[in-house]
């Protein structure tokens, strides 16, 4: 692993021109000599998002100052937050999204590329960042042109028409249901795609079977899908490369090796797996969570992003498949290129329904909404709630789905969604099939299928709500008893 002391560093620098920061530390009983090493700086207290909510919005940020662009998370926990980056920030994440472009796909700088960016534009953060650092990678004479199609499907699919043809590469970027949505509808359109598309996702974690899936459907090759881990707290954290596909192929192949990396998660629900440059970002696995370091307008310093993970160091990784027997040299070649440290990523602590002191989380009722039988049935969008029934000491799992257009409510789509649901639950979650084993039908979520449009959150409830072309995220309402 790197040793470089720049943590520390930044942690200096921020008490000493961040207002809110440097009160916490003093409250704390820290002094600033006392941090020298990294071991000092894991001392220090971890931040969450009550840092940003008990502070003056601009005693958070750098001598006071806000930065000239603002956007907001999506709100996947229940609410958003509302983030400021300045041009130096997207500098910063531009190179991120460079390295992605050059090194993982290969793309030349004299070669010509289209980007379509159909992320929602408007108040969150992925869209006009992605838009923003791909003009700041076009000013480094670049043969870039960047189409922000947003999410409305007919624009980016005219865009894929009519300009494809012109350039030697399209990048498309979306959150993965809406990408795949895109890209069947190209297909059923006949509109060329092939090996000069790449596909870049973010916003979920996606199975190696949706990549398969995909990559079929554009006519690309399965390396030409590759993701990238966000935020908006910290804008481009990692990607996927070469070295973390063939690592998550093997795993699918070796269950020994799967359940080293990954735990006893099923396949459907595979973490990400990516590598990140420790040069400017720092990450701890701070009680199976991720505290992140990185040098922002708004610094943040040892911040609890509550995702799932599991830092990994890029020596472990390559002695422990060497140990397993797994992969031989070509995968030990890779690691000479690829030598950054690695980051499982899972799905976020918050952005869960607790059903009989399990977690249900949004890729597990994704991957019913995805299951062959209902795929072309359903819409995508859902909305998932826990009912208390407190009188009878029980708890009822609510998975209401929302059909496409063209698809009426009948009794045998009620009860497929329904047998299906339980399936597909059972299958991808341990936890729920140890549950459903000790209360039989007791435990059995109750599914219902809802006309296109008429998808409603329930005022009395709080849970997952879902909708296409966005990550999911909580609804926080008051719990009625």
């Amino acid at each position: 692993m790197n040793t470089q002391n720049w943590p520390v560093e930044l942690f200096k620098k921020a008490y000493r021109s961040v207002p809110a920061y440097r009160r916490l530390i003093q409250t704390q009983g820290i002094d600033l000599m006392d941090i020298k090493t990294m071991v000092d700086f894991k001392k220090l207290p971890l931040l969450d998002k009550k840092y940003l909510t008990d502070n003056p919005r601009r005693e958070l940020y750098t001598n006071g100052q806000l930065p000239v662009s603002a956007s907001c998370s999506s709100g996947s926990s229940g609410r958003p937050t509302y983030w400021f980056r300045s041009e130096e920030d997207d500098v910063a994440a531009a190179l991120g999204y460079q390295h992605l472009i050059t090194n993982v796909l290969n793309i030349r700088k004299e070669e010509s590329v289209l980007a379509l960016v159909c992320f929602a534009m408007g108040g969150w953060v992925a869209g006009t960042l992605t838009v923003d650092c791909l003009k700041q990678i076009a000013l480094q004479d670049y043969q870039l042109t960047i189409f922000p199609a947003g999410i409305d499907k007919e624009d980016g699919l005219n865009a894929l028409l009519h300009l494809g043809p012109e350039f030697d590469h399209i990048l498309i970027y979306g959150y993965p249901p809406l990408l795949l949505d895109f890209v069947k509808e190209a297909r059923q359109r006949a509109i060329p795609m092939g090996k000069k598309v790449k596909l870049i996702p973010a916003g979920d974690k996606n199975s190696e079977q949706w990549r398969e899936t995909i990559a079929h459907l554009a006519g690309c090759p399965e390396e030409q899908v590759v993701s990238f881990y966000g935020s908006a707290d910290a804008l481009y954290m990692a990607c996927e490369t070469p070295l973390t596909h063939q690592i998550k192929k093997a795993a699918l192949k070796h269950p020994e090796f799967y359940e080293v990396l990954f735990g006893e998660i099923h396949p459907a629900n595979m973490p990400g797996l990516y590598q990140y440059n420790e040069d400017w970002i720092f990450f701890e696995e701070v009680n199976g969570e991720l505290a992140l370091t990185i040098d922002r307008t708004l610094p943040l310093i040892r911040y609890n992003l509550r995702d799932r993970v599991r830092v990994i160091d890029n020596t472990f990784m390559c002695n422990l498949l060497q140990r397993l027997n797994i992969g031989g040299k070509p995968l030990q070649q890779l690691f000479e290129q690829w030598n950054q440290p690695f980051i499982t990523v899972g799905s976020r602590s918050d952005v869960a329904v607790n059903y009989y002191g399990i977690n249900i989380y949004y890729e597990h009722i994704r991957n019913i909404t995805e299951a062959p039988i209902l795929a072309s049935m359903l819409s995508g969008n859902y909305f998932a709630y826990i009912e208390n029934l407190y009188s009878e000491s029980k708890q009822i799992l609510h998975l209401e789905f929302e059909l496409n257009t063209d698809i009426p409510v009948s009794p045998a789509l009620s009860e497929q969604l329904q047998s299906t649901a339980l399936q597909v639950l059972q299958e991808t979650s341990t936890e729920f099939r140890k549950l459903h084993a000790d209360l039989q039908h007791k435990a059995s979520p109750q599914t219902k299928a809802v006309p296109f449009g008429k998808l409603n959150t329930n005022r009395a409830h709080t849970g997952i709500y879902a909708t296409k072309g966005k990550k999911p995220r909580m609804i926080n309402h008051q719990k009625q008893h």
